[in-house]
């Protein structure tokens, strides 16, 4: 019975020293949390800053993964670039800024450049055309020459969710740190089954990305097209949602890369594309960053 306390009493210290351990050093039990918004559903929380799993998380004052920067152009020279989508291009918590494509693409393109360059991270996790039509409806376009459009196959019938924004006005919840890790493990491992869209929710999701690039234009911003590929999509033909999504940027005359392609010939070469099957590893950020780059220096060539 004694060796039946001790063990128990061990398994217990040892519990409680790995849930401060995962608290202290990664910052798990508080989930960062989205705050609602009236037209856009929700969005980051603005000007605040959190470290979890180890990775440092900082939001601007728009809520934007990234550092603030003026609402408009400093200087007539400046080069301002948008990157809108949802955790794709938003990271989650399990990258780290200095990880994001948007920054590795702001420091490449100040180098490239010689001046201010802002590369703007529009992104929240789940958000989908009607998001990120609603955003640039309230903030604008910063003053952004470029824009590109980061799309995933299930993003043509990626509508707001009532539930979703109910669950961001509730209180956070403290989690166990242990907990915290153990869904995070659940996460990377889980596979999404296909569903079958409510045509509904094509229609106002696709209405929504046609508004959106008509907006863009409205406002003089150069729009281009990123089509992302989930790794369970690699091995396949594309999907319905893909093949909608890439022939209305056709239709518009958008011009689309398809990143397909390069996706697969890194998986193949080993590298850490994803983090989990959609979500863009650092490689994969790297990868991305470099689509961005050589697009934007092509279009500041040719313009």
């Amino acid at each position: 019975m004694s060796r039946l306390l001790v063990g128990s009493a061990i398994l217990l210290a040892l519990a409680v020293l790995l849930e401060i351990g995962l608290r202290v050093l990664w910052g798990n039990g508080v989930p960062i949390r989205t705050v609602p918004h009236p037209t856009i559903e929700y969005v980051n929380p603005a000007s605040a800053e959190f470290e979890r799993f180890g990775n440092r998380i900082a939001f601007n004052a728009y809520g934007m993964r990234g550092p603030d920067f003026p609402r408009t152009k400093q200087s007539p020279g400046d080069l301002r670039v948008l990157v809108l989508g949802d955790s794709v291009v938003e990271g989650t918590e399990r990258l780290d800024q200095s990880a994001l494509a948007t920054t590795l693409a702001r420091t490449q393109l100040r180098a490239l450049v010689g001046g201010d360059v802002e590369v703007a991270n529009v992104a929240a996790v789940s958000w989908g055309p009607p998001n990120l039509l609603a955003f640039v409806k309230e903030y604008g376009v910063f003053d952004a020459e470029l824009a590109f459009v980061v799309l995933s196959s299930h993003d043509y019938a990626d509508v707001p969710d009532p539930d979703r924004a109910t669950r961001s006005a509730s209180p956070p919840r403290i989690h166990l740190a242990i907990s915290d890790l153990l869904a995070r493990i659940r996460g990377r491992y889980a596979r999404r089954e296909d569903v079958i869209p409510d045509p509904r929710d094509v229609r106002a999701a696709m209405a929504a990305f046609e508004e959106l690039v008509d907006l863009l234009q409205q406002h003089g911003t150069h729009t281009q097209v990123i089509l992302h590929t989930s790794r369970d999509e690699l091995d396949r033909p594309p999907v319905e949602g893909y093949r909608v999504l890439l022939q209305a940027a056709r239709t518009r005359g958008l011009e689309v890369t398809e990143l397909r392609q390069p996706l697969t010939d890194a998986v193949r070469a080993g590298r850490r594309v994803y983090l989990d099957r959609i979500h863009l590893g650092p490689d994969g950020q790297r990868l991305l960053a470099d689509v961005i780059v050589r697009e934007t220096r092509r279009w500041l060539e040719t313009r």
